[in-house]
């Protein structure tokens, strides 16, 4: 029998192709598996975390455009550098191929190996991954800590009673067997995640920023979402306000982290006990005296007709400073086929809302999906119109991701709109269009979206929403009157920016829409977007070189210490 800490056991991030979802400003931590490491480093275990995902983020902070490649047989070499006796990867729909090779690679090296796949696309597609993959042993669907704890300790042994096991499947006598999966853990019962990611992002560029989640769960069955299938009984539980601010107080002392990008999918939900807990949260924060910013995820319906009883406010007071709403559409239709319980009317009312108390908006959207009509797609570019939402590419090209199992990925194979049946290994866009017109362009507009735009698309967005809003509030609480002037000065370029891409933008779909809806022209609709892709270059490179020239002007020189203003 092996003693505990010297039974090595490596958690893996799988590195994969490049995605519109990296306008993400929330960085590369990975909590899940944070989460996971402490529990079992709590039990003894020796553990590693092999996050291949952060090489990207930190490329991208330090401004450097360098392409590099690392492929599933060179992560499975490093990985095996550590001499792991059990290996646990987190998958999704984009990395599961990767994570696949990578198993393959690991057993290749050495076949005792046991290899543990996890995450949603894992959980939702467990017993085909082992009927068909004969270098994965096991899937754990679901929350892993206490069931990656029990496999381990059961490997570790040598004893073999998987049966036990909550979420485990395995195969046991030639057949592929499946646990059911427990009720929801006790939150604050957890250690608080492991930090190896941050201390690695840490010793190469002084951010200030950190990932922690406070909540699990949703209340609700959206179509697009895999989580109803997967998780039949909707429930949202959380840490207590006391246990999520210790980790924030923890994270600013230790790391000297001053902004946290809270992860969870429902920060707040409509229940009286949650806006009490939000509330708390306001409340602790403040009484510790934690100089800190963070952003949130809600849903609109949180807040019916549109109010909040002062506690954006009251958050806002404690250091909220962006709110990430899913809005995913601004017609009637698209919103009840999505089952988002919500309204336009309610939608535009809460995007108002939300920067009546000065908060940064971030949204949700999905431009496209295979039932969209022409007047849907009119419809949503008029709600992102008018909340100011269009100065991002980013907000209006996005395709709906198809997931195995969720309700909208049944329709579709009911209408016949699949190009294939969806199994593990599909794709997120496996479908057609019912209007071919409408596909064209949704096809066209996703192509617009490449490196570079995703480059200035975040930039664009950590300025308006995120850093200049940050310097202004630390420049307006001093008393120098020549830098409150040019803060002055450059929020005027700021707000007319956003409004100029938001109106050339705007202008560009309308355009684009009636030219999908008639006769789709290709050679037409590349001449429309190299013209408004050297617009938004124009306006874009302006705001950042005027940003460039403020942060200087504002930096204290303390550069040591990593302070910028």
């Amino acid at each position: 029998m092996i003693k505990k800490e010297e039974y090595k056991i490596a958690l893996v991030l799988p590195r994969g192709p490049m995605r519109s979802s990296a306008i993400s400003q929330a960085g590369s931590e990975h909590l899940g598996l944070g989460y996971i490491a402490s529990t079992l480093r709590a039990k003894g275990y020796n553990v590693k975390i092999l996050n291949f995902q952060i090489q990207d983020f930190l490329l991208f902070e330090e401004g450097i455009d360098e392409e590099y490649d690392i492929s599933p047989k060179a992560m499975a070499k490093e990985i095996f550098e550590f001499k792991p006796n059990l290996v646990g990867i987190s998958t999704t729909g984009i990395t599961l191929d990767n994570s696949l090779l990578i198993s393959k690679h690991l057993k290749e090296i050495n076949s005792e190996i046991r290899v543990l796949l996890g995450g949603h696309q894992a959980s939702v597609t467990d017993q085909d991954i082992l009927a068909k993959e004969n270098y994965v042993d096991f899937v754990i669907k679901g929350e892993g800590e206490k069931s990656f704890l029990e496999l381990a300790d059961q490997l570790r042994i040598g004893e073999v009673q998987f049966e036990n096991i909550e979420g485990l499947t395995y195969r046991q006598d030639g057949e592929v067997r499946c646990n059911p999966m427990g009720n929801h853990l006790e939150l604050d019962e957890l250690p608080m995640p492991a930090r190896d990611d941050l201390e690695i992002i840490k010793e190469r560029i002084n951010i200030k920023q950190a990932r922690i989640s406070t909540s699990r769960g949703c209340l609700h069955a959206c179509t697009f979402c895999i989580d109803p299938s997967l998780y039949r009984k909707r429930i949202w539980y959380a840490h207590s306000a006391k246990r999520v601010v210790d980790e924030m107080e923890l994270l600013n002392k230790k790391y000297d982290i001053e902004h946290f990008w809270i992860n969870d999918d429902n920060f707040i939900v409509a229940t009286k006990e949650s806006k009490q807990r939000a509330w708390d949260i306001g409340n602790e924060i403040m009484k510790r005296d934690l100089k800190i910013h963070y952003r949130v995820f809600f849903r609109s319906d949180v807040f019916k007709n549109g109010t909040d009883d002062g506690l954006l406010k009251h958050l806002y007071d404690s250091g909220l400073r962006i709110a990430l709403v899913g809005f995913e559409s601004g017609s009637p239709i698209r919103l009840k086929r999505f089952k988002k319980n919500t309204t336009v009317d309610l939608n535009l009312k809460v995007a108002k809302l939300i920067k009546e108390n000065n908060l940064g908006l971030q949204i949700g959207f999905i431009m496209f999906d295979p039932l969209s009509t022409f007047e849907d797609l009119r419809k949503d570019i008029e709600f992102l119109y008018n909340i100011d939402e269009m100065y991002l590419v980013y907000n209006f090209i996005q395709n709906l991701d198809v997931f195995h199992g969720s309700e909208i990925a049944n329709y579709l194979e009911a209408e016949g709109l699949l190009n294939e049946r969806i199994d593990y290994k599909s794709p997120y866009r496996v479908y057609r269009f019912k209007d071919d017109r409408v596909g064209k362009l949704a096809k066209a507009m996703e192509n617009i979206f490449d490196s570079e735009t995703i480059r200035r698309d975040k930039i664009l967005q950590k300025i308006n929403i995120f850093e200049f809003p940050n310097l202004s509030e630390y420049v307006m609480s001093s008393n120098d009157t020549d830098l409150i002037n040019k803060v002055n000065k450059f929020d005027d370029v700021r707000k007319e920016t956003v409004k100029k891409l938001n109106d050339i933008n705007y202008e560009f779909m309308i355009k684009a829409i009636d030219l999908a809806e008639n006769e789709f022209d290709l050679t037409v609709f590349e001449n429309m977007k190299n013209k408004v892709i050297e617009e938004q270059n124009y306006l874009y490179s302006n705001l950042l070189n005027q940003y460039t020239d403020l942060e200087m002007n504002t930096k204290t020189g303390d550069e040591d210490n990593g302070k910028k203003f």
